[in-house]
């Protein structure tokens, strides 16, 4: 569980690193999910007394389900704040995945600042996975590629982003059961693009991302 990241950050000035990720960017259905999060500094600063939960933290896409369930509940309850935010398939469609993630990125931010209730004094930075920055966001960012697994705060929001995408994708299963939403969670696995053939595409899809599936 990595810290060197958020140290240099601290020794430089910074006293509130928000880290912040997105889950569901690859799918054929459903959302696309953005977290961000304020862990307590005193965890990254000294990790030895730092409680399991937060030792444990890693890419959301290394960890098992459950445990995933499980540090996600940790997180939201010992966080100093944090949000999610959802953009719908239409909205994908509407603008493109890049810019729905980076909107979906910017909202969960914001409500985390809004949240957090940071003095004028505090100096903040936000880091964010990737290679890009959020557009309209009037804080100091620094994309990081790979900074799910390099930034402890940013793989805190992959695990957010990635367990509140999943519980979306079961719901969704109920009200679709036949294209197995529970199991694939909308990527796009042969048992998912063999019911979309067969079946042609739910109201949650996205169709720009499955217009091979579309019947013409």
């Amino acid at each position: 569980m990595p810290n060197a990241w958020e140290l240099t950050q601290y020794k430089k000035g910074y006293h509130v690193i928000i880290g912040c990720d997105e889950a569901g960017r690859g799918a054929l259905c459903g959302p696309v999910v953005a977290a961000a999060v304020i862990l307590n500094p005193k965890f990254v600063k000294r990790i030895n007394n730092a409680p399991h939960w937060y030792q444990e933290i890693a890419d959301s896409k290394t960890i098992r389900p459950q445990k995933r369930s499980e540090l996600s509940s940790f997180i939201k309850e010992h966080a100093i704040a944090w949000a999610v935010s959802e953009v719908a398939p239409s909205i994908i469609d509407k603008v493109n995945i890049h810019h729905a993630s980076l909107q979906a990125m910017r909202d969960a931010v914001v409500r985390v600042l809004n949240i957090g209730a940071q003095t004028s004094e505090e100096k903040l930075l936000v880091a964010i996975d990737g290679k890009f920055m959020i557009p309209e966001l009037a804080v100091a960012q620094i994309p990081v590629v790979k900074g799910d697994a390099l930034i402890t705060a940013v793989s805190a929001a992959s695990i957010l982003a990635k367990v509140h995408r999943d519980s979306i994708m079961v719901k969704l299963h109920e009200e679709f059961p036949k294209y197995n939403f529970a199991r694939h969670k909308g990527y796009g696995t042969v048992e998912h693009r063999e019911a979309i053939d067969r079946l042609g595409l739910s109201p949650v899809h996205r169709v720009t991302f499955c217009r091979a599936h579309v019947t013409t």
